[in-house]
C-alpha cells in the first residue's frame, strides 16, 4: 500500500473516533477499587480493565463449544472463529463485569480474522442492567464472515472494525513476549513458602499447605510428572491467610515440565468448594492463584468444572483447552479453544505488577503511521552583526524643590472603652432518652413430624404343587389304509425326559374357527379350548395356522398385518392380498367380498401383533404390552427433553443479544 495513501486513511479514521458520540446508559469504576472481587453472572456493574485479559503469541482458533472470552483480547497471528455460533468477545452475557473501558479497544489481531458460516463474532455488547457498551477491532490483515461491532448508539454493525492495519494493529503490545518470558523466569526463582503433599493413588487430592502464613506471596512448586496417571481433579489449599480486604493472599504455583495436562474437576480453600458458580468465594480464589508452566512446550486444560486462576505459558508451541478458565490467559504459541459452552472470565491477579493488574490507560484510538521524519534545513552561516551606536551625553539634572516646614501633628482622640460582654444564655437541659422497646420473644419451632413406618413386606406365596399327570391311557388299536389294507403308518410317540411316560396330545374341539389371542407375534394356541396354552412360538406377527385340527401344521408365513387367505380350505392360496391395514386392527368382515375394507373409522379392541380375526369375533385385550407401554414412555421423554433443550438454547440465546 502507498505511504501518503495508508497515512490519509489513518488520519479519516481518527477523525472519524474523535466525532464519535460518547456511549450512554453505562456506569463504570475502576478495577482498583475492587474490595471484594465479583463472581460470574450478570453483571450490574462494570470495572475498567484495560490491561488485556487474552494474550496468544502464534494463531488463536475457537471450536465448537466455546461461547465467550470477556476481556481485551490480543491476537499475534490470524484468528479463526468455527464455533458454528455466536462468539462474544470483550463483553459478555454472564462473567465477571471486569470490562475493558467503554468505546476502546477489545480485540486487536495481527493477521486475518476469518468467521465461518453459519458462525458469528460479535464486539462488545448492550447489557440489559448496564448500558450499551461500544467497542473498536484492530485487524492487521483482512476480515472475512459475519463480524460487527457494538456503536456507541447501540447498534451493530461495522464502523468500529478496522482492517489492512498491518503491524498498527498490535504494535501497543510489542514487547509482550518478551515481558512474559521475563516476569515467568522471575516468578519460577521465587522460593516455596508451602508444601505438596503426596499423591498415593490416582484418586487423591492435591494438596497445598502453606507453612510460612506471613509471606506476602504463597510460592508452591509442583512436577508435571504428578498428573500424568492422575484422574481425580481435585486441589485442596489449606492455611492461606486472608488480607485485611478480606482476599486470599496471591498464591503462585510453578509446574515444571515440558508436557503438561492440567485438570481441573474440584477446587478447595480449607475445605470449602469455590469453583462453584454460587460461591462466595469464586472472584477471591480466581483472581489470587496463578499457574506458571515455566518451561511446558505442550500444555492441556481440561476439567468439567472452572479452571481456577491464571495461566502463564512463554514457551509453548501449542496449547489446547476444553474447559472454562478463570483470570488471565498469557500463552505463546497456537492456542485451540473447545468444550461443552465453555468461557473465559477475566479476573487481575491480586500478586500485582506488569499486566497482572488492571491499572492501564485504554486504548482509544487507531495507531498512526509516524512515517520518514524530514531532516532539518542547513541554516547557513550567520551575518555579522553591525556595530553599536555611540551614546548619547546625558542631559543636566535639575535643582529638587525646597520641601519647606512640615505642619504640625493634630492630637489623637481618645478611644472609646470597651462594651460590657453579655452574660452567656444557660443550656437548656438534655430530653431523657426513651426507653428502648423490648425484643418480642422468637416463635417456638414446631415439632418436625414422625417418620412413617415402614409398611411390613408381603410374604411370598406358596408355590403350587404340579398336577399329577395321571396314567397314560392305552394305546389305540392301528388304522388300516381301506385301498391297500395295509396299517397306517404313525410317528414315534414323544416321552418326557425325566420320567420317561410318553406325550399324549388331545385333539383340539370346534371353536368355529376363532383364534384365541396369543402374546403379541410370539406364539399360535395349538389349543383353542385351553386359553393358558400358549403354543409353540413363531416369528413375530407373521404365522396363520391355516388347519385348525393339526396343531403341528406351522401355515405359510405371510407379511405383517397383510395378508388374509381368500380360501381356507387352500392353505397354498395367496393369490389375493388385502390392503395394507393398521397392524391388528383392521379385519375384513366380508370374507366373500375382497373390497370390504370392513369399518376403518372403529378400531379393534388390542389385537396382538399378528393375531387374524377369522370370524370377526372382537376379543378385548388381556396380553402384556408392558414392553410397548415402556417405549412409549421413553419416547415421550425424549421427545419432551428435546423441546426442552431448544427452549434453553433460545434463552440462552436471547440473553447475549
Amino acid at each position: 500500500m502507498n505511504r501518503k495513501v495508508a497515512l490519509v486513511a489513518l488520519l479519516s479514521i481518527a477523525l472519524l473516533i474523535m466525532q464519535m458520540p460518547v456511549a450512554t446508559g453505562a456506569e463504570s469504576e475502576p478495577c482498583d477499587c475492587i474490595e471484594t472481587m465479583p463472581g460470574v453472572g450478570n453483571p450490574s456493574t462494570i470495572y475498567e480493565d484495560n490491561a488485556p485479559a487474552v494474550w496468544v503469541g502464534g494463531n488463536f482458533t475457537a471450536d465448537p463449544g466455546f461461547a465467550e472470552t470477556e476481556g481485551l483480547t490480543v491476537i499475534q497471528g490470524n484468528m479463526t472463529v468455527q464455533t458454528n455460533e455466536l462468539l462474544g468477545v470483550g463483553v459478555v452475557g454472564v462473567g465477571s463485569g471486569i470490562v475493558p473501558t467503554l468505546n476502546s479497544v477489545m480485540l486487536a489481531v495481527g493477521g486475518d480474522l476469518t468467521v465461518t458460516p453459519p458462525s458469528t463474532a460479535k464486539i462488545g455488547a448492550p447489557l440489559l442492567d448496564v448500558g450499551i457498551i461500544s467497542a473498536l477491532a484492530l485487524i492487521g490483515g483482512e476480515v472475512k464472515g459475519d463480524v460487527t461491532a457494538v456503536y456507541s448508539d447501540g447498534t451493530e454493525d461495522v464502523r468500529n472494525i478496522f482492517e489492512g492495519l498491518g503491524e498498527l494493529a498490535i504494535s501497543h503490545w510489542s514487547d509482550f513476549e518478551n515481558e512474559l518470558k521475563l516476569e515467568s523466569a522471575n516468578l519460577a526463582m521465587m522460593a516455596p513458602t508451602g508444601t505438596v503433599g503426596t499423591i498415593d493413588n490416582s484418586w487423591d487430592p492435591v494438596v497445598f499447605t502453606c507453612t510460612e502464613p506471613s509471606a506476602p506471596v504463597q510460592v508452591f512448586e509442583i512436577s508435571a510428572d504428578i498428573f500424568d496417571s492422575w484422574t481425580n481433579g481435585e486441589f485442596h489449599f489449606t492455611n492461606i491467610p486472608k488480607l485485611d480486604n478480606g482476599r486470599f493472599t496471591p498464591i503462585v504455583i510453578n509446574v515444571i515440565g515440558e508436557n503438561v495436562t492440567l485438570l481441573q474437576n474440584d477446587v478447595r480453600f480449607d475445605g470449602e468448594r469455590v469453583d462453584d458458580l454460587m460461591s462466595a468465594e469464586f472472584g477471591n480464589a480466581a483472581s489470587a492463584i496463578l499457574w506458571n508452566f515455566v518451561d511446558a512446550k505442550d500444555l492441556q486444560i481440561l476439567g468439567t468444572s472452572q479452571t481456577m486462576g491464571s495461566i502463564i505459558a512463554p514457551l509453548t508451541d501449542t496449547v489446547n483447552i476444553t474447559a472454562s478458565t478463570n483470570g488471565r490467559l498469557f500463552v505463546n504459541g497456537n492456542l485451540t479453544r473447545a468444550g461443552t459452552g465453555t468461557e473465559h472470565h477475566n479476573y487481575p491477579w491480586t500478586g500485582g505488577g506488569w499486566y497482572f493488574t488492571c491499572s492501564h490507560e485504554p486504548l482509544l484510538e487507531v495507531p498512526e503511521d509516524p512515517g520518514d521524519t524530514v531532516d532539518p534545513e542547513d541554516p547557513g552561516d550567520p551575518e555579522d552583526p553591525e556595530g553599536p551606536e555611540d551614546p548619547e551625553d546625558p542631559e543636566d539634572p535639575e535643582d529638587p524643590e525646597d520641601p519647606g516646614d512640615p505642619e504640625d501633628p493634630e492630637d489623637p482622640e481618645d478611644p472609646e472603652g470597651p462594651e460590657d460582654p453579655e452574660d452567656p444564655e444557660d443550656p437548656e437541659d438534655p430530653e431523657d432518652p426513651e426507653d428502648p422497646e423490648d425484643p418480642e420473644d422468637p416463635e417456638d419451632p414446631e415439632d418436625p413430624e414422625d417418620p412413617e413406618d415402614p409398611e411390613d413386606p408381603e410374604d411370598p406365596e406358596d408355590p403350587v404343587d404340579p398336577e399329577d399327570p395321571g396314567d397314560p391311557e392305552d394305546p389305540e388299536e392301528p388304522e388300516y389304509e381301506e385301498s391297500t389294507g395295509e396299517p397306517v403308518a404313525h410317528e414315534e410317540p414323544e416321552y418326557e425326559e425325566s420320567t420317561g411316560e410318553p406325550v399324549y396330545y388331545e385333539e383340539p374341539e370346534d371353536t368355529g374357527g376363532r383364534r384365541t389371542r396369543s402374546p403379541a407375534g410370539s406364539s399360535e394356541n395349538d389349543d383353542f379350548d385351553e386359553p393358558n396354552d400358549r403354543g409353540t412360538e413363531y416369528p413375530s406377527a407373521r404365522i396363520v395356522n391355516d388347519e385348525p385340527d393339526d396343531p403341528d401344521d406351522r401355515g405359510t408365513v405371510f407379511p405383517v398385518g397383510r395378508i388374509v387367505n381368500n380360501d381356507p380350505d387352500d392353505p397354498d392360496d395367496t393369490s389375493d392380498l388385502i390392503t395394507e391395514y393398521p397392524v391388528g386392527r383392521i379385519e375384513n368382515e366380508d370374507p366373500d367380498d375382497l373390497d370390504n375394507l370392513g369399518d376403518i373409522d372403529e378400531p379393534r379392541m388390542g389385537y396382538p401383533y399378528g393375531s387374524e380375526n377369522d370370524d370377526v369375533i372382537r376379543i378385548p385385550s388381556t396380553g402384556d404390552n408392558s414392553g410397548f407401554t415402556q417405549r412409549l414412555i421413553i419416547m415421550c421423554c425424549s421427545a419432551l427433553l428435546s423441546v426442552l433443550y431448544f427452549l434453553l438454547r433460545r434463552i440462552v440465546n436471547t440473553r447475549r443479544t
